[in-house]
Formats: C-alpha cells, sequence, structure tokens
C-alpha cells in the first residue's frame, strides 16, 4: 500500500477550517482544523472529490502551509481551469 499524496492546507480566516487545493476538479476542498495550533489538523483525510477519476479518491493526506490568504485564493483561482478527467467523465459532462 503505498502513502497518500501530502497536500498543502490553508487554515481559513475564522480559523475553523483547512483549505486544501484540488488540481483535478479544479476547486477547493473543506476540512475540519481540528485545534486551534497549526498543524492541528496535518494527517490523513477522506477525499473530498465527487469525480471517481481523481487521483486523490482514495484520500490524501494535510499539511497544513499557512493562513488562506487572498493572494493564495487569487493565485488558485487564476489557475483554475478545466475538470482533468480524460473524457468521458461520469461528472465533467
Amino acid at each position: 500500500m503505498t502513502a497518500p499524496p501530502t497536500l498543502p492546507a490553508y487554515r481559513s480566516p475564522g480559523g475553523a477550517q483547512l483549505w486544501v487545493w484540488c488540481e483535478h476538479e479544479s476547486r477547493w476542498h473543506y476540512h475540519g482544523a481540528v485545534g486551534p495550533e497549526p498543524g492541528d489538523g496535518d494527517g490523513d483525510r477522506f477525499s473530498h472529490c465527487g469525480c471517481p477519476c481523481s487521483p486523490l479518491w482514495d484520500g490524501y493526506a494535510l499539511r497544513e502551509a499557512g493562513p488562506l490568504t487572498p493572494e493564495i485564493q487569487r493565485q488558485h483561482r487564476e489557475s483554475r481551469g478545466r475538470h482533468a478527467c480524460p473524457a468521458p467523465c461520469p461528472i465533467a459532462a
């Protein structure tokens, strides 16, 4: 069994959630932050991917990378592309 991929996670402004960018679906997934200290939410998580073609479908690990800033949100918004599935994808239609 291989280890799940580790993704950078960003703490929401209110501190209650960790946001992780899904490159496959070009959208954010949200997870509970577990505790108030940086790194409290690090570790394995169930996938929030809606696409069974996603390489993250079986889950991933989070590693808190810092606060979710407007700059980080802008960078991801600008890099947002189409759903990354090869055709035919069950949810990209």
